[in-house]
């Protein structure tokens, strides 16, 4: 499948019209790239939910974001205090965490997965985050009407508890994720939203480098 890499300024996009379709971000893994891609994020207006699979974890990667936030507004603001203090205190407040991913993404309107550089990691996490329930053609298919087995079928209301309890992410989600090596096409293949996904490769240190690597390929809607 044909894929396009675009490098463009990032910004994060805080023009009004994308600031009204993505005002809610998620980003999976508080390492590095991670705070530094939820820093950025926050910095330029969003909310945001940084998750990692421990609460030391992301804890400590929250206080590095502190630190960092503040060491922007004193170069932002100079001697300016009562501002960098605003500007500190309205950024960290935009930030929060969470251990869990799957409850993080439900209100997210783009995820950002910023895990270790294994395949298989990514995409279990995917998987996780949109499983094969979460696509409307899974009504149709004959593991939904028989309830997940072969041998019974499921009540309507079991059905539908079992619907809702796979619907994750909502279907508006952009997910992308942060991979500098490899196949975005690949890991796209372990979700159900291929049109809405793609790679957003930040360059490090995040808060300092203006750079955006944007990869796409021919699934991907343009609205994406």
């Amino acid at each position: 499948m044909a894929f396009f890499n675009q490098l463009t300024r990032r910004s994060l996009s805080q023009s009004a019209v994308m600031s009204a379709v993505i005002k809610n971000v998620t980003v999976i893994g508080s390492g590095l790239m991670g705070a530094g891609i939820a820093q950025v994020a926050a910095q330029s207006g969003h909310k945001v939910t940084m998750v990692d699979l421990d609460k030391e974890i992301v804890k400590k990667a929250e206080q590095k974001i502190s630190a960092s936030v503040q060491k922007a507004a004193k170069k932002k603001f100079g001697d300016n205090n009562d501002d960098a203090v605003k500007f500190t205190s309205e950024v960290l407040e935009r930030l929060s965490t969470s251990t869990d991913a799957v409850a993080a993404v439900k209100g997210a309107d783009l995820v950002i997965e910023a895990i270790v550089e294994n395949l298989d990691a990514k995409k279990t996490l995917f998987v996780q985050l949109d499983p094969p329930s979460s696509n409307p053609s899974w009504k149709k298919s004959k593991d939904y009407k028989a309830g997940g087995s072969s041998r019974r079928s499921y009540s309507e209301e079991t059905k539908q508890d079992i619907e809702k309890s796979n619907t994750v992410a909502p279907q508006h989600t952009i997910f992308a994720s942060n991979t500098s090596a490899l196949s975005i096409t690949e890991i796209s293949e372990a979700t159900q939203r291929k049109d809405r996904f793609g790679g957003l490769h930040f360059f490090n240190p995040v808060p300092i480098m203006k750079l955006l690597e944007v990869i796409t390929f021919r699934r991907v809607y343009e609205e994406t």
